[in-house]
């Protein structure tokens, strides 16, 4: 049986924002001691290190499951077995109906930015090896913070104190964890906080956490591996095109790139308002509680 004393402690509100932390503190330390000394010996080339960068949230699924194993049991069923019909549950069909859409609104930002003159791109190479290995470690890492954060986070505010809140602080630390990259603005920010209300929606009303997985892992993949455009402040070296020069404008950031521009924000407004008016099958699950 569980100790209630025990329950109490883990639903009172701070401890989801210290499980976070701590599974981060532990990923950052793990990759520290046991990855860094092989891969940071000035023998492996900066392409390379660009994936292995992202390969490292590796350690995030790992943790989460463990400690939502032991402690966080119902949590579980987010991150799998939510298979509704439509387009509602996590499968195979939302999975990539989320990537298609990911894809398709980054490649729009950039073909905004392109118009306008804010960008100038070339045919770099193409690596079928490098760019499939690309798509796998932009997944763990993408996959990697929807598991953390929609997946564990959200789920267990939700559990505690309603769809609401879950949505509203689930929205603030994401956008906290990502106030130190490299050329963050202001409207990089409140286009963080939309995100991750996005993404929360499509785990609250739609029952899957896959197709937010999609989106978030096309949208770093296209602009990073695809384009080599800036992914929160970090570029890739052997991208499918290079970036032979650009211009800070309305639609782009010179540093924080498509995610610092408006269309970087306007499309996650429009996707949010069709997840709000779009129906579903069967009954909602959002609620005001």
């Amino acid at each position: 049986m569980t100790n209630v004393k025990d329950k109490k402690i883990r639903h009172f509100f701070l401890i989801p924002f210290a499980v976070v932390f701590a599974i981060l503190l532990v990923e950052a330390i793990t990759f520290e001691l046991f990855v860094e000394p092989f891969v940071y010996d000035g023998k492996v080339s900066s392409d390379v290190l660009f994936l292995v960068q992202y390969g490292k949230s590796i350690f995030s699924w790992l943790f989460i499951f463990i400690y939502c194993l032991i402690l966080e049991r119902p949590l579980l069923k987010s991150f799998w077995h939510m298979k509704q019909g439509g387009l509602s549950g996590n499968t195979i069909k939302n999975l990539l109906f989320g990537m298609g859409i990911g894809l398709a609104m980054n490649g729009l930002c950039a073909l905004a930015a392109f118009l306008h003159g804010d960008l100038t791109l070339s045919f770099a190479g193409f690596s079928p090896v490098y760019q499939i290995v690309g798509l796998i470690v932009v997944f763990i890492q993408s996959g990697g913070e929807e598991l953390l954060m929609r997946g564990y986070f959200m789920g267990a505010i939700q559990s505690r104190y309603g769809t609401v809140w879950g949505l509203i602080l689930n929205a603030a630390l994401f956008a906290a964890l990502h106030g130190s990259n490299k050329g963050i603005t202001v409207l990089a920010v409140i286009r963080l906080l939309c995100v991750s209300v996005v993404y929360g929606l499509l785990v609250t009303k739609y029952k899957s956490l896959w197709m937010a997985m999609g989106i978030h892992t096309t949208w770093n993949y296209t602009q990073s591996l695809l384009l080599g455009l800036p992914n929160s402040g970090i570029a890739s070296e052997k991208a499918l095109l290079h970036l032979d020069a650009s211009r800070g404008s309305i639609f782009y950031n010179d540093v924080f790139g498509l995610e610092g521009g408006i269309t970087g924000f306007l499309v996650f407004v429009v996707l949010l308002a069709i997840i709000l008016l779009a129906p579903i099958q069967g009954k909602s699950t959002v609620s005001s509680k």
